[in-house]
């Protein structure tokens, strides 16, 4: 097999010193006779090629050494032998992409002879192939030539799915020197490699990522997307009567400079209604911080009501990891981005999740479809099961044995579920959880092994496993950690109670004189974890009953108007210097411009702007109203609560936010509130859990 001849080659290549083929067997999840065979093949390749055999001796294979070149040549020679033996769905991924990229020049007999298959055979993969295209509105015309029909939208959809539900498309643009299944090999020939190093490189020299929000397996959507639009587009595929919603001139934005500087690159004239289509897609999946209120605040409102709605379903306290929600929030954000886009996301372990966590994947299913009231593609869904899987996984967790990094191509939230799934079941501290573009930083931490998701040379120890661990993969990594001699014993952890991370925060912020990011908290907790440090993150952002005082509680308050409302529910943050009358009058500015999205629940409206919007410091008020009165709220008026939120940055609100919102599951105790005229039963009964 092909692809456990690799992994043989790619661990020999990696280790200093000699392996046991007993070892081996366990990691390749076969017999010692298999590795052998498996040996004795590769050797045969290398004999052809005039390359150094690899040496068994006393039982051991000896480690090898082979440059790019003989890499090469070996995958050209397997890549010959293999095509004799392709699976239906190989060749099905064959046929179509030969029958796009060669109209009436591809005989259906050639392809026959092509593939190494019987008529019969071929009669069966053709009825495959039209059934496959008849999903997406297209039909295969036998002619001179087999050739696809139907409209340019559609084809370049039917390909889309093609290689994301056949294929990996991490793999087809990582550009390794070794392919490691036939279809990402012909897709990636297909797109071509010119393409493909063109696109990479130009996306990494155009986008921010300090600005738009992305992960690994985000970045190879979008570069695999980009790379097909550049095949069909530079060979004469146009999109026509299709895009005329698409007349606005494009932004003048790091996005745009990047699709610029591709086209450029093609030297050929290109419609500008493609270059607004690809601008379309890209920018629906690549997303920056947005300045859409109404978006910054129904993320965060549909993440604490999911949180809830999934801890009451699995019986899990989800709520107590502050960490679920900011990497929860930040997904929302997008997904919010992409639904009023309509632009879906695609996810290859889609399958893998729904199979291995079905119980959790149901539960955000339903969530999911009660909110928004249309069905959320599987995709989506998936991405979102990652997080409440991985938190699953790490409940009950001790920090133990082996010092271990995760280096995982498929983005953060992936790797740290991998995490999670290695630290129960094995003696193993993990120090990291990397991305396949910080590699550089694992020869910094001190680690005894590295597990990874991908096929990449490490001048440490390492083994390759699935990203969502299976049976094989815990007795591959069983056998593989026998191998291993820790460098370190076992450790304690040493736990804190304090406001460390707070302290840091100030002392940056005054130096630097700007709020620091989400982002930089989230690292910070995670270097002290790695340290074994805990912080008690609830510190970091104070609860309701710490903010509201008698100071800022108004009962029965008279106001005629929806916008007296939020003026008065505001006066005590203005006494308190917390917030300016700017950002008072960005509150009405976002109700006027975007509805009354701010009333989140049945009589329960919160008032609120962005932090750079005139908040200066951490605060909440509330009024209730004598006269409930309307905000607009087609669902959800008349209002008589107004909570009043100043929030300074994009941390610090969460738990306050959190208890507002738990409000909405508990209608009856916002009537009460309602009616009450004495602040001390009102937070009585507030603050109630």
């Amino acid at each position: 097999m092909q692809e456990r001849q690799n992994k043989i080659i790619s661990i020999l290549q990696t280790r200093s010193s000699s392996i046991d083929l007993n070892i081996l067997s366990g990691i390749l999840k076969c017999s010692t006779r298999s590795v052998r065979n498996e040996i004795k093949e590769i050797n045969d390749i290398l004999d052809k090629i005039s390359a150094p055999k690899i040496i068994i001796d006393r039982g051991k294979a000896l480690p090898i050494d082979l440059n790019v070149d003989t890499l090469r040549k070996i995958s050209k020679l397997q890549e010959k032998m293999s095509t004799q033996y392709l699976s239906p769905n190989e060749r099905l991924v064959a046929l179509i992409l030969d029958f796009v990229n060669y109209p009436e020049r591809i005989k259906v007999y050639e392809e026959q002879e092509k593939l190494f298959i019987s008529k019969s055979t071929m009669d069966q993969d053709m009825r495959r192939v039209r059934k496959f295209l008849e999903k997406f509105g297209l039909k295969l015309r036998i002619k001179e030539g087999a050739v696809v029909e139907g409209q340019e939208k559609n084809i370049r959809m039917m390909l889309q799915q093609l290689v994301v539900h056949e294929s990996d498309v991490l793999v087809i643009t990582q550009l390794s020197t070794l392919q490691y299944d036939f279809n990402s090999k012909i897709i990636r020939d297909f797109l071509g490699l010119p393409i493909l190093k063109k696109v990479n490189s130009t996306y990494k020299e155009n986008i921010d990522f300090k600005i738009y929000r992305s992960n690994t397996a985000i970045d190879a959507q979008i570069i695999f997307t980009i790379s097909l639009w550049m095949k069909r587009v530079s060979n004469g595929y146009l999109l026509k009567d299709e895009l005329q919603d698409l007349q606005w001139d494009l932004p003048a934005n790091k996005i745009a400079k990047f699709i610029s500087d591709l086209v450029l690159s093609m030297d050929m004239l290109v419609p500008r209604s493609e270059i607004r289509y690809i601008y379309y897609l890209v920018s629906g999946l690549l997303v920056k911080n947005t300045s859409d209120m109404e978006i910054w605040s129904r993320a965060q409102i549909i993440t604490l009501q999911l949180i809830s709605y999934m801890s009451d379903q699995e019986q899990v306290n989800y709520q107590k990891s502050e960490r679920l929600f900011e990497q929860l929030n930040l997904h929302m954000v997008a997904f919010e981005q992409r639904r009023k886009k309509g632009i879906e996301i695609y996810n290859p372990l889609s399958s893998v999740l729904k199979e291995g966590y079905p119980q959790i994947f149901e539960d955000v299913t339903k969530f999911m479809d009660e909110n928004f009231g249309k069905k959320i593609s599987v995709d989506e869904i998936a991405y979102i099961t990652v997080y409440f899987s991985t938190y699953y996984e790490k409940s009950n967790i001790e920090n133990k044995y082996y010092r271990v990094a995760i280096l995982c191509n498929y983005g953060l939230a992936t790797g740290h579920l991998l995490a999670a799934n290695i630290k129960k079941n094995f003696d193993v501290g993990i120090v990291s959880v990397l991305g396949i573009a910080e590699q550089k930083k694992l020869k910094n931490l001190n680690l005894d092994f590295v597990v990874k998701t991908i096929d990449v040379p490490l001048s440490l120890p390492s083994i390759k496993v699935s990203p969502i661990m299976l049976t094989e993969d815990f007795k591959m990594l069983e056998a593989f950690m026998r191998t291993i001699t820790p460098k370190t014993g076992t450790y304690e952890s040493k736990r804190f109670s304090q406001n460390i991370i707070k302290d840091i925060v100030n002392i940056t912020e005054n130096d630097l004189r700007t709020n620091v990011s989400n982002d930089y908290i989230d690292d910070l907790i995670r270097i002290l974890n790695n340290h074994h440090i805990s912080v008690n993150e609830s510190e970091v952002r104070p609860m309701i009953d710490t903010l509201l005082t008698d100071d800022k509680i108004q009962l029965q308050v008279n106001a005629e108007t929806w916008k007296e409302a939020i003026e008065k529910s505001a006066e005590p943050l203005l006494k308190n210097h917390a917030i300016t009358n700017n950002y008072v009058k960005a509150m009405i500015k976002s109700v006027i411009q975007y509805g009354a999205y701010i009333v989140i629940g049945p009589g329960l409206a919160l008032a609120h702007a962005r932090p750079e919007e005139g908040a200066k410091e951490l605060g909440i008020s509330v009024l209730s109203l004598a006269k409930p009165v309307n905000f607009g709220s087609e669902t959800n008026d008349p209002v008589r609560l107004v909570f009043c939120l100043a929030a300074i940055d994009n941390y610090s609100h969460l738990n306050v936010m959190r208890s507002i919102v738990s409000l909405l599951n508990q209608p009856n105790k916002i009537d009460d509130l309602g009616k009450l005229n004495d602040k001390e039963e009102f937070k009585k009964i507030l603050f109630s859990k």
